[in-house]
C-alpha cells in the first residue's frame, strides 16, 4: 500500500497501486531516454501529461526552492551542519505553503 495525497489536506494510507497510480516526471532528457521509456512501458507505468522541463508547474521543484532559500540563510559551514540545517528547515516548512503549491 502507498500513502496518497488527496490534495485537500488529507492523506490516505490504503491506496492500492493496482487501483490507481499515475507517475509525474518533468520530462528532462534523462527521463525521456529510450531505455527509460521502454522500461516504463514494460512495467505499465501510466505517465501524467506534463510539459517538458517545467519546474514552475512542479510543486516539488518549488518546495525544493523554499527549502534551499531557508538553508542558505543559515549558512551551514560543513556537511554535518548542512544535513542538520536541511532537517531543521524541512520541519519548519508551514503546511500552508505546501498546500498553496498544490492548489
Amino acid at each position: 500500500m502507498l500513502d496518497f495525497w488527496h490534495g485537500d489536506g488529507e492523506w490516505e494510507d490504503t491506496v492500492d497501486p493496482e487501483e490507481f497510480l499515475e507517475f509525474q516526471q518533468d520530462n528532462a532528457p534523462a527521463h525521456t531516454a529510450k531505455k527509460v521509456r521502454r522500461w516504463l512501458k514494460k512495467e505499465g507505468v501510466v505517465l501524467m501529461d506534463w510539459p517538458a522541463q517545467s519546474p514552475d508547474l512542479n510543486p516539488m521543484e518549488n518546495l525544493w526552492s523554499v527549502l534551499k532559500r531557508a538553508v542558505q540563510k543559515q549558512g551551514p559551514k560543513n556537511l554535518e551542519e548542512l544535513r542538520d540545517c536541511i532537517l531543521q528547515e524541512w520541519e519548519k516548512i508551514d503546511k500552508g505553503i505546501i498546500q498553496s503549491l498544490i492548489d
